[in-house]
Formats: structure tokens, sequence, C-alpha cells
């Protein structure tokens, strides 16, 4: 994650030196609607909340796991309604993307038993957004923000793990489909028909399992590309 986050930093190096090189101009026309593809990186941590009366030792594990940053790609389309009379200001977004990860723990001990956890996960993302564009020379700056609702498409769990006597696998209950809530922010740099966004995104992955003795927070971020392909 460290290197997402210098990544940011880098980006907001650029607009601050270009800000102060060059007065604000109109870097495009207005369009009233725009439609294009869009595709990128993810990387997801997940946080996991275990109530001290859990039962089964394969959820106890869960607070003490060390899990590994799932990186996996990202692709979609999105459209984009303008609000605003000038190609700056506001706009409402509607986007749909594949949002595949992998999600695996270290070995993780406790008492007598050893083991390692493995999520697999896919969702269709829907996004709604909101976005603020202000121009920068010749390029158009924006803050987003908005909220997601991820319908699952893929759900693996699995907890292998090693006793005193065996080698042994179960899975933790979760019962499909299991859908992801949650809200995101984020920055976009926009050249021409070419754009480029970095966003944070904070949902629930297990969102309709209620019965679970254990709560689960996603937090992700995106590095995505995008190419508007009908402006009108």
């Amino acid at each position: 994650m460290k290197k997402v986050f210098a990544i940011a930093f880098a980006v907001l190096s650029v607009i601050n030196a270009i800000s102060q090189d060059k007065q604000p101009v109109l870097s495009e026309e207005r369009h009233i609607f725009s439609f294009g593809v869009m595709a990128g990186a993810a990387f997801t941590d997940m946080k996991f909340t275990v109530p001290p009366s859990s039962f089964y030792s394969s959820v106890k594990n869960l607070a003490i796991a060390k899990f590994h940053t799932s990186a996996n790609p990202v692709f979609g389309v999105y459209t984009q309604f303008n609000l605003s009379e000038k190609a700056s200001g506001h706009a409402a977004g509607i986007e749909i993307m594949y949002h595949p990860y992998s999600y695996n723990s270290d070995s993780t001990s406790i008492l007598t038993e050893r083991g390692v956890y493995k999520f697999s996960l896919a969702y269709l993302r829907n996004t709604l957004n909101y976005r603020y564009t202000y121009p920068v020379g010749n390029l158009n700056v924006s803050v987003l923000a908005g909220f997601t609702f991820g319908l699952n498409l893929k759900l693996e769990d699995s907890y292998n793990y090693k006793n005193s006597s065996s080698f042994q696998s179960e899975n933790l209950g979760i019962v499909k489909p299991t859908n992801d809530i949650g809200f995101l922010g984020g920055l976009g740099l926009q050249y021409k028909r070419f754009g480029l966004d970095l966003r944070y995104y904070n949902s629930n992955p297990f969102t309709n399992n209620v019965n679970l003795e254990f709560k689960a927070k996603a937090h992700s971020i995106f590095a995505l590309m995008r190419y508007s392909i009908v402006n009108r």
C-alpha cells in the first residue's frame, strides 16, 4: 500500500507544479454526456472483527491472522453526465466494473493448531459518483465521491490447518450470494479523451451474511485509466 500512496503524492505534486506555472484555462469543450471504458489495478486489504465468545477455532484465528494485500486487475465501463454549463464543474457518473480479488494469510498458530486462510471473490461493482472538475493548465483536475454496490459473482473460502493428528480443511460458513456495499472518494486527471483516477473504497464484503460470527471490512485503492469513446 505504501507504493500506492507514493503514486498519489506524485500525482498531487504534478498538479501543484502545473497550477503554479499556468493560469486556469478551459481545457476541453463542454459535453453533456460521455461514455467510455476503464481499466487498472485494485489493491485490497481486509480487516476482521471476531467476538470473544466465538466458539470455532477457524473463526478465532481470523483475529490474529496476517493477510497479504491483494493486487488484482479491474475493468469496466462508465457514463458521465455534465450538470454544469461549462466543461468544468459538476458531473454525475454511473459505472460498472468487474472486481476480482484473492486474499490469503500467512500460516497462523493458535494452541496446537496451525492454519492458512484463503478467500477468492469476484464482484460486479456498480458505482454512483459525483465529480467536481476544475481546469488547471491543459488538464482537468477533479475530486469525486460516491457509493458502490457489489453483486457477488464468485465466492470461495477455506481454512486449511494442521492439528496434532492430521491436516484438515473447512469453510467459514459464508453463504452465497454475499453483497458488498460501501463508499468511495478520490482524485482524477483528464486530458482530452484520456483520464486517470486514484480512488479509495471502503466496503463490507459480506453484507447480507448476518449469521456470521465475524465481521469484515475491506479497504481498497483503485488506480484506473479511463478513455472516453463517445462525447455528446
